[in-house]
């Protein structure tokens, strides 16, 4: 009988075990916090941008803006590179979680020495990535946010701050970014926008242009250029899908 009990234990074991396993309650794997970032470079040198040492993007253009793309939320180091491979930036920006940003490069990088540069970086807030976010589209109304990222060199005047003319139907105002990196929010009815910049103490040639903006969009208009001349670019936010946590 103690043979027999012997021989029938170790199958009860395994039985149980084996019956534990399928019972075992299943645990969901931990989601990574995450930011949807997209980057701007209104330097006039950098063409290489790598985030923790991976290249994100190899053929940065000037006055451009990438597309979104997703990144571990906290504390991450941007290295941007010029031509040459010389350094323009090396540093840590943070992002929030769940966040949709823009992180906007802007300043005038001296050609034979990268060094010398006034660039300066921001992140702005373009929504939430769990969020449809944009202007009610019933409401006739665009969104746009007026950045100024006129390059200065290290020998300018850094007070030199931009003015914004915004002008449709028989509507006109001015909208004054003081400094580098400088950012208003405005909304406006959808339709065409005339957009003056100038500089404010400076004699500077402005480019003014006129904008069909939609309905309900969200748009970035950067105020560009340098101390002779400077331009307004228009850029439509592209609405990123709603996803869960």
């Amino acid at each position: 009988m103690f043979k027999t009990l012997k021989q029938i234990i170790p199958f009860i074991m395994i039985a149980f075990t084996f019956y534990s396993c399928l019972n075992e309650p299943e645990i969901a794997p931990v989601k990574v916090p995450f930011t949807t970032v997209r980057v701007a470079n209104f330097t006039n040198s950098a063409v290489k941008l790598v985030i923790d040492g991976n290249v994100i993007n190899n053929n940065l253009t000037a006055n451009s803006v990438t597309n979104y793309f997703d990144l571990t939320s906290g504390s991450r180091k941007y290295v941007l590179l010029a031509a040459n491979g010389d350094t323009i930036y090396s540093r840590p920006i943070t992002t929030i979680s769940y966040e949709e940003a823009t992180v906007v490069f802007s300043g005038y990088v001296d050609p034979t020495n990268a060094k010398s540069n006034s660039v300066k970086v921001k992140s702005f807030t373009d929504g939430k990535t769990y969020l449809n976010d944009g202007v009610a589209k019933e409401s006739g109304k665009t969104g746009i946010v007026l950045i100024n990222t006129v390059n200065l060199t290290p020998l300018d005047s850094l007070t030199a701050s931009a003015a914004v003319k915004v002008e449709y139907g028989d509507t006109s105002f001015t909208r004054t970014l003081a400094a580098l990196l400088d950012k208003t929010s405005i909304t406006v009815p959808k339709g065409i926008v005339k957009i003056i910049p100038s500089l404010t103490d400076k004699s500077a040639v402005n480019d003014t242009i006129s904008y069909d903006f939609k309905e309900g969009k969200r748009n970035y208009v950067f105020i560009s250029g340098d101390l002779t001349s400077v331009s307004a670019i228009v850029n439509e936010i592209v609405p990123q899908t709603a996803r869960s946590k």
